[in-house]
């Protein structure tokens, strides 16, 4: 197995996050909004949704529960993102919570909010 020195990899870690926060400064996140599906004519159920992130190496593969026409469960199966981006997993409690997409992104991981709202939203459709 390859061994890397430290510094080298101190190096190719800051250069990867480097990339990532170039990227997501690009993207005008305000433009990505999920929009709730009405859920009354929808079967109790699993659904599975996914988005990718235009132009940012983001995506999301998860499934929701749905009993009663309500949000009981929110299960990411994959997050492709930085390791910052994965602190925004927290958001699925807030879709529960409030039973809305209309919640705030998780500060500091934008992206990977906006990406799991949307992925929600495509399962929900």
């Amino acid at each position: 197995m390859l061994k890397l020195r430290p510094q080298l990899t101190r190096f190719l870690v800051i250069g990867v996050l480097s990339l990532f926060l170039v990227i997501s400064c690009a993207i005008n996140f305000a433009a990505i909004q999920a929009e709730m599906p009405d859920l009354r004519s929808k079967a109790d159920g699993t659904y599975r949704g996914e988005y990718d992130l235009p132009k940012a190496p983001v995506k999301v593969t998860l499934e929701v529960r749905l009993e009663n026409a309500q949000i009981t469960g929110i299960e990411i199966v994959r997050h492709f993102c930085s390791p910052i981006g994965k602190k925004a997993e927290k958001i699925t409690d807030r879709i529960i919570e409030k039973q809305s997409l209309q919640v705030d992104a998780i500060s500091g991981a934008t992206g990977s909010s906006k990406a799991i709202l949307k992925a929600v939203e495509a399962a929900l459709k």
